[in-house]
């Protein structure tokens, strides 16, 4: 795993991206750009980017706060009463306060692996009647959720707006 490390560790340097707040402000512009988007490939494409980088915010957030996993301040912003913050408590906060940004994983993690093996039998299992498969959301403009339609625009602003509150508390978003 030794070069997979290196290889991350010199991709951390890339874009620009190296703080929580880079991450927040990249993720601003790809809800822009989703909105802004001029058809339903450059809206496709926008979605699943603003989600993805949504979604990321979270990891960029928790390396910085883990180093502080006990102040006090932290813990009671994501109303956490345990002695110290786990990363686990801290994504059952987020999701809490914002459970929209499950759907972002589920996007994030949805369109950046491909299903095989066992996945694929279970997608068999949910053929229709007739033996074609349900149909799959072509529409950029939703996101799909327990089988129901949800805007993607109102999800990837609530999130945004989410982040962007929390932001005006901490300074890890400075």
């Amino acid at each position: 795993m030794g070069r997979m490390n290196d290889d991350l560790r010199e991709a951390f340097r890339s874009f620009g991206i190296s703080s929580a707040a880079a991450m927040l402000k990249k993720a601003e512009r790809e809800y822009h750009r989703f909105v802004g988007a001029a058809d339903n490939d450059d809206r496709r494409d926008a979605a699943i980017n603003c989600a993805l980088t949504q979604w990321h915010v979270t990891d960029w957030l928790w390396v910085a706060l883990e180093k502080d996993d006990t102040n006090e301040e932290i813990r009671r912003v994501f109303g956490i009463t345990e002695a110290r913050m786990t990363k686990k408590l801290f994504l059952a906060a987020v999701e809490r306060d914002c459970p929209e940004i499950a759907l972002c994983q589920s996007v994030a993690n949805g369109s950046k692996h491909v299903l095989w093996g066992s996945h694929v039998k279970s997608l068999e299992k949910s053929l229709l009647d007739n033996g074609t498969m349900p149909q799959v959301a072509d529409d950029p403009l939703y996101i799909y959720s327990k089988g129901q339609p949800v805007e993607a625009a109102k999800v990837f602003y609530k999130v945004q707006d989410y982040w962007e509150n929390l932001g005006g508390w901490s300074q890890v978003f400075l």
